[in-house]
């Protein structure tokens, strides 16, 4: 008589998260979907222009963009696909583009730079750099009351350069931060959208592809900072 036993858990687990990704990636999509439509149907009932029902059809249609744009970059990320154009920049050039990016939004809340006067010139991909800060100066205004602040503070040795973003938002839990890289991951206030939970996860591989750390510091009602290193 021979016996065989194959351990599945592995496989299970990898069937769970599969399931899981593809609830949530469904219900996140549908709900603008939803919104797309319904704004839709009351524009032709109508036949007029109505300019609350213009905006959210943009609104939407930017939040579809963004979670599409989130689960292909997963894929890029996960497959080795990821590639890198290194290039001499500066990371104020960096940080100003993105602050920039960020204000023509229309934000209410009030944004800095403090950095210091001299060029901090590193061997780095801008366009990612860019990618990565977009996403952290996002949350932060997203989870900073409106009117809050936010500084963007630079800062450099030798070695490696510092970016640090810090906001006076709702903060974040003691038992919430280890977790908060990792793919799929939502754990803020679950009356705030926060996606496929895959921002801050694309941040990380995108600052490790470089070389660098990414990690947050924070305490409820007290803010956040997270803050990337990157060699140089």
């Amino acid at each position: 008589m021979i016996s065989a036993i194959r351990d599945i858990t592995e496989r299970k687990r990898a069937e769970r998260v599969q399931q899981d990704f593809i609830a949530m990636a469904s219900h996140d999509l549908l709900t603008p979907v939803t919104v797309l439509r319904a704004r839709a149907q009351l524009l032709q009932r109508r036949r007029t222009y109505d300019e609350a029902s213009v905006a959210s059809i943009l609104e939407q249609s930017s939040r579809m963009e963004r979670l599409i744009i989130d689960l292909r970059e997963m894929v890029r990320v996960e497959g080795g696909r990821l590639a890198l154009r290194r290039e001499l920049v500066d990371l104020s050039e960096i940080v100003q583009e993105a602050f920039s990016r960020a204000r023509t939004q229309g934000t209410q809340h009030s944004l800095r730079i403090e950095a210091p006067p001299s060029p901090i010139v590193g061997f780095w991909d801008r366009d990612r750099l860019g990618q990565v800060l977009d996403n952290l100066i996002g949350n932060a205004i997203k989870y900073s009351p409106r009117g809050g602040d936010i500084a963007i503070r630079i800062e450099a040795t030798d070695a490696e350069a510092l970016v640090k973003i810090e906001d006076q938002g709702i903060g974040i839990s003691g038992d919430v931060l280890p977790r908060l890289f990792e793919r799929f991951f939502q754990g803020q206030d679950p009356g705030v959208s926060t996606g496929l939970g895959l921002g801050l996860y694309i941040a990380r591989m995108l600052v490790e592809a470089h070389g660098g750390r990414i990690w947050a510091e924070s305490e409820p009602d007290r803010g956040s900072t997270f803050a990337i290193s990157l060699p140089r």
